[in-house]
């Protein structure tokens, strides 16, 4: 599984000749922001004339992720995955991530995840882990969230929140 955007079914594909950049990063005391153009990691037929992923971790508050995407041809979806070990459940723009007991004596965090929900429609996939090393790592399972761009113009941007809970 891949946590980069699935562009009309084709992922990030494998080998040095596909690499993001350029890229920058600027760090200060409040905020952390790293931004590449992770086109540069497709083929060519993900049709992709640019697509620049920009983090910006703010201390102690959250984690933002912004995608800008430039498309050489409209595309019937873009799909962005994140996986992982915490519950899931989806609500109106919201994820919210419930701790969940996963291996020994460990339990995940809590948070959420906000998304724009006018332009994103969320969904989960429960991913069941057979191999007994990463079931002692990760648990019995992990939840592969999917968001879904339906639709997007030849241009365009989404944001995706992350928060922690209380």
């Amino acid at each position: 599984y891949h946590t980069l955007p699935t562009i009309d079914g084709v992922m990030q594909a494998p080998g040095p000749e596909y690499a993001a950049g350029p890229s920058t990063c600027e760090i200060s005391d409040q905020e952390m922001v790293f931004a590449t153009d992770i086109s540069g990691a497709y083929p060519e037929d993900a049709n992709l004339d640019s697509y620049v992923r920009k983090v910006t971790l703010v201390r102690g508050k959250e984690v933002l992720i912004e995608d800008f995407y430039e498309l050489a041809k409209v595309t019937n979806e873009i799909t962005l995955s994140l996986l992982t070990p915490c519950g899931v459940a989806i609500g109106d723009g919201v994820i919210q991530l419930s701790a969940r007991d996963i291996a020994k004596d460990r339990t995940t965090a809590n948070g959420q995840i906000s998304f724009e929900a006018a332009k994103l429609t969320p969904s989960i996939e429960t991913i069941e882990l057979e191999d007994s090393r990463v079931r002692s790592v990760w648990g019995e399972r992990l939840y592969r969230i999917v968001l879904t761009l339906t639709s997007p113009g030849e241009r365009g941007n989404n944001t995706v929140r992350f928060t922690r809970g209380v």
